[in-house]
């Protein structure tokens, strides 16, 4: 045990003799085991631990771009309604030990919804909470109605289905492939009349942070599944679980039902022995807890942040980036499949590899390109453009809306977003084309109460060219059959989603929906879930900053809020909201614009299992099949251009169609609307057609082409004229030469 000392060093440090913990890596202790050990840090709501650290989150929050909208939002998001500042102020009334004191500030930050706000409690991050059993949801094309299987977990969790299995010795006790009948989320009461599907779908809309959408929340137990998540991401479950399952007896292939109580445990992660509470989070006054002394660039930061998202959501999930699938050969269409389960990469990186890609794609002449973005939260804005633009050149403008909350660190945030990637500023920054963006901060007063509409927000335009992605244009536009125009058309390009894509992942899905650049189906979702209830992307962009790493970018601010004051105590938050939107929705809030998929199959087919198979991945490949074939008849909203039909006015630069009868699922020929721009154009909020800014440097060859060769003829007449001209004045000069020359008769002599 080591020795309580009373010198002041003791004091300064808070150091608590009586804060023994006996935790091993990997070790499973029940969950009053942990609360304990985090409760041998003496409670008291005075004490400046717990002061400061709601002072200080306080701090954070207002820095916060989206910290007003829950203020009064929409709906179907009104039970989203609170005041976090309000809130969090509350808590210090309210707790009844530090263990409750963390876990009540770790329920408000999550019940926001934001997949961009993560709070960190001190001494919990290490922890997981977990069954000896992991529930999925499924259904596959196969299948009617969707179930809730058993499985054993794998990796590092794999210890408690081995350890209950050990205990539990009866054939019929090994859960694992059973179907679950019934579940009891409080260790108590079934819901009578309540499928399982829906008991996991009520818990996912109380718990699951990751989206403010229920067709996100449901889809994240989907590929997650229930039964083990970080204990910084849900509220502490009730003990136990109790539920039916059917075991069918292997011999006599006869299902019977049986009723099973399950333990939540919690998984410690670290990697050494914790004797004591305090070796594991510290108090540490002196300076930011986990302060990076070496200074950082925001790509660096914003990469951490993107796969800290991903991590905290799928920690048995790796990030790959990007990857091509190629389906075996068979008699119906052909087509490639491209998984992006995360725009995390570095720019010149993920440029490099979607170029690589594409290429393949187009060499390869498959019919349809599907592009799955399941499960996929983020990364860098610019890689979304990049793939944007490498898909639809010249077609899609790097355009958006974008905000931030008037704070003094939010103006030290801008100045260094403005200078560029690199800190000190650089001279050649990406950011140089950077315009308009929010330069104007707005103040919640200021705007008397109103929501951060689009009158609150900035156009900007981005650009999107490292040096290796300008290089990459140059070969793009180099290729032969390069016209400017979609590398496939919104018949032949399918995006899979499964509502958790958001981030930089809704920056890319959004605009394909927005401007009718292809067809987008979302997988999965809630039982019996319309596609107008079924939101393609969670949340829109933005820049995430933690506070454990932001005096990284910005050593020299004085406007960053104090350290927390126990070690492992961070916040990450959104400093700068981002939306893809351009239509002209000026009543609405940006942060609650969501776009509907196409189409929704409501399948529950694990992407997580799907990214461990390669090429022929049965569940994939079926998915991707019967995406393609929901397009054999139009649907309600559908639109199809027919300019050879449907005229549009000379120089508007507008492409006309037809969109489905929903009655006859048939093209409604009757009347012609505009559908598109063309080529070089976009649809702007006034529902004209406005040129592309050339910022991709994609600009249209065809037109491009056109314009230098008419210069080229143009060039070449003059130059014939002058030539012209110029043998005529020369032919007209030498003969007034040749008629002042004296003219002799023939056979005179001299």
């Amino acid at each position: 045990m080591l020795f309580c000392s009373a010198s002041l060093l003791f004091l300064l440090v808070h150091f608590d003799c009586s804060a023994e913990c006996n935790l091993s890596p990997f070790g499973l202790y029940t969950l009053a085991e942990v609360e304990e050990c985090v409760n041998t840090i003496t409670w008291d709501k005075t004490n400046s631990e717990f002061t400061t650290a709601i002072s200080v989150l306080k701090e954070y929050m207002e820095n916060m771009a989206f910290k007003d909208i829950l203020k009064s939002p929409p709906e179907p998001y009104e039970k989203l309604k609170q005041d976090i500042t309000a809130n969090l102020d509350k808590i210090l009334g309210e707790a009844t030990s530090t263990f409750d004191f963390y876990t009540k500030i770790l329920a408000t930050t999550n019940s926001m919804k934001d997949a961009h706000t993560s709070y960190a409690p001190p001494c919990l991050s290490l922890f997981y909470y977990i069954l000896p059993f992991v529930l999925l949801p499924e259904r596959t094309p196969e299948l009617t109605t969707p179930s809730l299987k058993v499985y054993a977990h794998v990796q590092s969790a794999s210890s408690y289905t081995k350890a209950y299995l050990k205990e539990h010795t009866n054939p019929h006790e090994n859960l694992t492939g059973c179907e679950i009948t019934a579940i009891a989320i409080d260790g108590t009461n079934y819901v009578e009349g309540e499928t399982p599907i829906e008991t996991i779908a009520k818990w996912a809309d109380e718990f699951i942070s990751l989206s403010k959408d229920r067709s996100g929340r449901m889809n994240y137990v989907a590929a997650q599944g229930f039964g083990y998540a970080r204990m910084t991401l849900i509220s502490p479950p009730a003990p136990t679980i109790k539920v039916k399952y059917i075991y069918v007896n292997p011999e006599t292939e006869v299902g019977t039902e049986y009723e099973a109580t399950l333990e939540w445990k919690a998984s410690f992660q670290g990697n050494s022995t914790i004797t004591n509470i305090n070796a594991l989070c510290p108090i540490s006054y002196a300076s930011n807890d986990d302060i990076s002394t070496v200074v950082k660039t925001p790509l660096e930061l914003e990469k951490e942040a993107s796969d800290s998202i991903h991590e905290r959501f799928f920690p048995q999930t790796p990030v790959e980036g990007i990857k091509m699938i190629t389906p075996p050969e068979s008699n119906g269409p052909s087509y490639k499949v491209i998984i992006i389960d995360s725009f995390s990469m570095y720019p010149d990186q993920f440029a490099a590899a979607a170029y690589k890609l594409l290429q393949q794609v187009k060499t390869s002449g498959a019919e349809y390109l599907i592009l799955d973005v399941r499960g996929n939260t983020g990364g860098f804005g610019r890689n979304t453009f990049q793939l944007l633009h490498f898909l639809f050149p010249s077609v899609f403008p790097s355009m958006g809306r974008s905000h931030l909350r008037s704070t003094p660190f939010n103006t030290d945030y801008l100045t260094l977003m403005m200078s560029g990637d690199e800190y000190p500023r650089s001279t050649d920054s990406p950011y140089k084309k950077l315009k308009s963006i929010s330069t104007k901060l707005w103040d919640f007063k200021e705007m008397n109460g109103s929501s951060y509409t689009q009158k609150y927000t900035q156009q900007y335009y981005l650009n999107t060219a490292p040096t290796e992605y300008k290089e990459l244009v140059k070969s793009w536009k180099a290729y032969p059959g390069f016209s400017g125009k979609p590398l496939y058309d919104r018949e032949h390009l399918i995006v899979l989603t499964d509502g958790m894509c958001g981030s930089a992942c809704g920056m890319f899905v959004n605009p394909i929906i927005e401007h009718n650049l292809g067809r987008v189906i979302g997988v999965g979702g809630m039982p019996g879930m319309t596609r107008e209830e079924y939101a393609a992307a969670s949340f829109d962009g933005a820049s995430v900053l933690n506070s454990g790493t932001i005096r990284s970018i910005l050593p020299k601010s004085t406007n960053i809020p104090a350290s927390f004051p126990r070690s492992g105590q961070s916040i990450t938050w959104a400093a700068f909201g981002q939306f893809s939107s351009l239509l002209n929705q000026t009543d609405k809030m940006m942060e609650f614009i969501r776009f509907n998929p196409h189409r929704v199959l409501p399948y529950f087919v694990p992407f997580t299992i799907d990214r461990q198979v390669t090429e022929a991945n049965p569940h994939l490949l079926t998915l991707a099949e019967n995406a393609i074939k929901t397009f054999d008849k139009c649907e309600e909203g559908d639109i199809i251009d027919q300019p050879s039909k449907c005229a549009s006015a000379t120089g508007s630069h507008l492409i006309r169609g037809f969109k489905c009868d929903p009655a006859t699922h048939s093209w409604d020929e009757t009347k012609c609307f505009v559908t598109n721009a063309e080529p070089g154009y976009f649809i702007n909020a006034k529902g004209e057609a406005e040129k592309t800014p050339n910022i991709s440097g994609l600009v249209f060859k065809v037109t491009v082409e056109f314009g230098w060769i008419l210069g080229v003829i143009i060039m070449v007449f003059i130059a014939v004229i002058l030539i012209i001209a110029i043998v005529m004045i020369c032919r007209k000069t030498r003969k007034g030469q040749m008629d002042r020359v004296p003219r002799y008769s023939e056979g005179a002599s001299f």
